[in-house]
């Protein structure tokens, strides 16, 4: 990773992180604009084939399509139905992206961008399977689970902005910008480093309106839980779910919700976007994507930051999650010693 990418998000956190310390929210607007910082940040790693690129997009424009019908109708959680925020944002323009990574997940930065792993894709059986993430994933942003600021990073983001001021102040006035970024972005490495962690309630919430919109959309019901339960078959369900609800909850709980749909739920069943056959030659082709070593230090980069990215799939972290973050900590451990080094010069 460039130190000129990791002193400009060093400064980024030092900033946002000293502002949620002080007014302990932060709003749509400022989720959007973090999530388009970051978006440049991965825009190496996405897969820019047209057949997977307009095939993703169309199974989310679905998605989306009935998460403004049921904005319509009022239904959602409390904090979707912000009065001080308008939702309009949340149905124009919202894009699903595939991208290059071995790592399984799905996630969201919160503002206009999902993105799908071509790790997740190939071992979805069904477009069942994958619209179900994807809706999981959508209603991460309807439900403003970034917003609302329950997550990990907003503590994380706060530390590394008193630590970024601390630094500054060590510093003095002509290195302030330097120390601080350094400080600023050994302290917040040592959490999720510019990333959002979901709460175990954020992901039951995001489960219970993804299975709402995946229904509406036309999906089958029977088959909302079937990815996680592909995960507890391959052994990824441990008893302590941290952060996360333990996968056979949530398989538990697609298939109560399933059994609570009332009879007219029937009607909205439609055919999926891709025939069984297409979806099949589809993983295919994300499979090579995968398998594809990153070609540039930008690529490298970007798959890094996204194998870094918490899990929206998995309870515990995948190996390469763990070897991402001690990368990225240890790049901004060496940025900061390099900073020093040159200003005491």
């Amino acid at each position: 990773m460039r130190n000129g990418s990791i002193r400009q998000a060093a400064l980024w956190v030092v900033l946002l992180g000293a502002a949620l310390a002080t007014t302990g929210c932060v709003s749509d607007k400022s989720v959007i604009d973090q999530a388009t910082q970051t978006h440049e940040q991965l825009q190496a790693a996405i897969v820019t084939d047209q057949q997977l690129a307009t095939y993703i997009q169309k199974v989310g424009d679905r998605i989306v399509e009935q998460g403004r019908a049921m904005d319509k109708r009022g239904e959602g959680p409390s904090q979707h139905f912000n009065k001080k925020e308008d939702s309009s944002w949340m149905f124009q323009d919202m894009k699903f992206y595939l991208v290059k990574s071995s790592t399984v997940n799905a996630f969201t930065t919160g503002g206009n961008y999902m993105y799908i792993y071509t790790a997740l894709f190939d071992m979805c059986k069904s477009e069942d399977e994958l619209a179900a993430v994807m809706a999981h994933e959508y209603a991460h942003v309807y439900s403003r689970h970034v917003q609302r600021g329950t997550q990990n990073q907003y503590t994380a983001l706060a530390v590394a902005g008193a630590a970024g001021l601390a630094g500054a102040a060590v510093g003095g006035k002509e290195n302030a910008v330097s120390y601080g970024m350094g400080s600023a972005a050994v302290a917040y490495s040592a959490a999720a480093p510019f990333l959002t962690s979901f709460t175990s309630g954020d992901e039951n919430q995001a489960d219970k309106y993804g299975f709402q919109l995946y229904c509406r959309a036309g999906w089958d019901p029977d088959k909302f839980g079937d990815f996680f339960q592909r995960l507890i078959d391959m052994g990824n369900d441990p008893k302590a779910g941290g952060d996360h609800p333990p996968l056979g909850e949530r398989v538990a709980n697609a298939k109560r919700r399933r059994d609570e749909l009332p009879s007219q739920s029937k009607t909205w069943r439609k055919p999926n976007v891709a025939t069984d056959s297409s979806f099949a030659t589809l993983t295919a082709k994300s499979k090579q994507y995968t398998a594809q070593a990153p070609k540039d230090a930008a690529s490298k980069q970007a798959q890094t930051l996204l194998a870094a990215f918490p899990s929206c799939v998995t309870v515990d972290n995948q190996p390469q999650q763990v070897k991402a973050r001690e990368e990225i900590k240890e790049t901004l451990t060496e940025a900061k010693k390099q900073e020093q080094s040159s200003q005491s010069r």
